[in-house]
């Protein structure tokens, strides 16, 4: 039993630990090269917190960047996403200014009231609260703990007999 309950510690470990990498943290720099723009936004245009992440990107922005074929890591597709949202005029918290250019005026194109000054790592505008989920590693970790935990406290009882029966 206790070589089980190991294995099941360890795994939950080695998992959790993995889990928050897959930022891709050239994206920034790419968007204020190929739009020209004074600063790279911060990484909250797409992800829900600063440190991005996988599952993370969850802003409305983000998620059009995806539909628009945005791959992580691949800058040419990051280019072909930015192209498609100007060439349609997106607006996506249809406040009457297309994304690209809230972007190119230092505004969130979410729709946030904060106005992003740096790029990720550095002093970043908080993420619109009506927007943020919980991030899903901080989820995916929480609930392979908790199931660790259970396994964990678990004890080996005779066939039919309860735990509270001792």
């Amino acid at each position: 039993m206790k070589s089980w309950s190991l294995r099941l510690a360890s795994f939950v470990v080695t998992l959790c630990a993995a889990l928050p990498a897959a930022a891709t943290p050239n994206f920034p720099g790419a968007i204020q090269r190929d739009l020209s723009l004074n600063a790279p936004p911060p990484c909250t245009t797409c992800h829900n917190n600063p440190a991005g992440g996988t599952g993370t990107v969850t802003q409305p922005f983000g998620m059009k960047m995806i539909a628009r074929g945005l791959v992580p890591g691949d800058e040419t597709t990051l280019q072909r996403a930015l192209g498609a949202l100007d060439a349609e005029n997106s607006d996506v918290d249809g406040d009457g200014v297309k994304d690209i250019q809230e972007l190119r005026n230092g505004t969130d194109p979410n729709g946030s009231t904060e106005t992003p000054s740096y790029g990720c790592g550095g002093s970043i505008s908080p993420v619109n609260p009506r927007r943020a989920l919980p991030d899903a590693s901080v989820i995916l970790s929480g609930t392979l703990m908790a199931i660790g935990a259970i396994f964990l406290r678990r004890r080996r009882l005779p066939r039919g007999q309860r735990e509270d029966e001792g």
